[in-house]
This record gives structure tokens, sequence and C-alpha cells, in this order.
């Protein structure tokens, strides 16, 4: 799901609601698309008020790419340690949300980068 400042959303193929994004306004103001990730929800019962939601803070490097992802508590939810320049891989543990936003326009979908817009 798009908009003019870029990706707002993720839909199932039901057209439910899965997962929000939240973008720097700054950023959609100076034509940037889908830069400077701020939060992530990843949604469930296709309401962002459900309680059940995972909430994100997404701190980003100089380049913009997340490359950690907080919870309201300040915890580590997801991390990425680089490998090699532009090369990153996900530090997964149990039970840890996956985001698969890399840098602005691309989105990680099975194990392959694809470019959005």
């Amino acid at each position: 799901m798009y908009s003019d400042i870029g990706l707002l959303g993720e839909l199932n193929k039901d057209g439910e609601l899965v997962r929000a994004y939240g973008f720097n306004p700054v950023s959609a103001e100076r034509g940037l698309w889908s830069g400077d990730l701020i939060w992530q929800i990843d949604v469930f019962g296709n309401s962002l008020r459900n309680e059940s939601n995972h909430f994100s803070f997404i701190h980003t490097d100089q380049v913009s790419a997340p490359f950690i992802a907080t919870n309201a508590n300040g915890d580590t939810v997801w991390s990425v340690i680089s490998k090699i320049l532009i090369a990153n891989s996900p530090a997964m543990e149990p039970n840890l949300i996956w985001k698969k936003l890399r840098i602005a326009t691309m989105l990680e979908k099975s194990g392959c980068m694809n470019l959005m817009k």
C-alpha cells in the first residue's frame, strides 16, 4: 500500500493490513520517497488499535538503512550484522520481529532484495 511519500503498509492476500510504516515527514517534504523510516507496526486482527500489535522504533544509519529496532522499553527486537559493505544479515533470535525494509525503496522478499517504485 503506497502513497505519494512511499510505502505505508503491507496487506495480506485478503486485503487485511499486516504491517504499517511511518517515515520522517521532513524527508517526504524534501521529496525522498520511502526515506528515513521511523517506526513499524506488525498488525494483528487488521486493526492498528489491537493490543497484540508489535510496535518498533527503527534506528537508521547515515544512508537511512535500518540497522536496529527497539520496543517501547528500549529493548532491541531486531538488528543487522554487517558482513561486507552493503551486504547485511539480520541477527535473528527466537521471538524477534523480522524487518523486511533495508534502504529506501528496498524491501526484502524470500531472501532477495526488490527495488520498490
